[in-house]
């Protein structure tokens, strides 16, 4: 990856989080009792595949076809411990989850800061971002009326920027 132009990096980066996204709602959806959790899961599931998918498109329009190779070959993949998950482990795969969408969004609006992206690319990164916002506020919502506050705390309104409260609506 250090060869690769910074967009790109992002990009293959951003990839490598979905990955990572996938495997940790397909291991949270594996839990017995897992309420109504059970939907936003399932919603960042989806969104985790299909948007990997699209990262791959972005990323072979903006690669340098020879020169960067295929999004596979610059991917360190981690992997959680392959175990059984059961209701203990909830608490724990949810923490990861929140860690996990909190450092996605950030990676999606510093790809979108920059200046040199096209239309396409922009617009998917976008539409993205709204997305994620969607189902990160819903997973909030789920996890703070099922676990107790101080293990995931909602960010207050005021510290959140007018732009993303607006890309969101």
């Amino acid at each position: 990856m250090k060869d690769l132009p910074n967009f790109l990096s992002g990009i293959v980066r951003l990839w490598g989080f979905h990955l990572y996204r996938e495997d940790l709602y397909r291991r949270t959806l594996s839990i017995h009792n897992l309420g109504s959790l059970r939907r936003v899961c399932s919603q960042g599931y989806s969104s985790s595949l299909l948007y990997k998918k699209e990262i791959q498109w972005v990323y072979d329009s903006s690669k340098r076809t020879l020169e960067d190779g295929d999004i596979h070959e610059h991917q360190n993949r981690n992997a959680l411990p392959s175990s059984e998950l059961t209701v203990e482990d909830k608490p724990f795969l949810l923490k990861k989850i929140v860690e996990i969408e909190n450092k996605t969004i950030t990676l999606y609006q510093a790809l979108l800061a920059q200046a040199n992206l096209s239309y396409d690319a922009t617009s998917i990164l976008s539409d993205h971002l709204a997305k994620l916002n969607d189902i990160k506020s819903k997973l909030y919502l789920e996890i703070n009326s099922d676990i107790p506050t101080a293990h995931f705390p909602l960010p207050e309104l005021s510290k959140i920027p007018d732009t993303l409260l607006h890309a969101v609506a």
